[in-house]
C-alpha cells in the first residue's frame, strides 16, 4: 500500500474517481428511498401508536 510514488496503479485517479462518485450517488439515492420510507412507516406507526415513536430506535440498518 505504502509505494504511490511507484506508479504501481493502473486505473487512472479520474476513472476511479469517476466510478467511486457515481457510487457514493447511487447509495446516496437508495438511502434516501430508505429514509423516506422509514418516515412514512413511522408517521403511520405514531398516528396509531404514539408510544411507539419514543420506545423503539427508528434505525433500520
Amino acid at each position: 500500500m505504502g509505494d504511490k510514488k511507484k506508479g504501481k496503479m493502473k486505473v487512472p485517479r479520474s476513472i476511479l474517481r469517476r466510478a467511486y462518485q457515481r457510487k457514493r450517488a447511487f447509495f446516496q439515492l437508495e438511502r434516501d428511498k430508505q429514509l423516506e420510507l422509514d418516515k412514512q412507516r413511522a408517521a403511520n406507526m405514531s398516528r396509531w401508536w404514539p408510544q411507539v415513536e419514543s420506545s423503539s430506535p427508528t434505525k433500520a440498518t
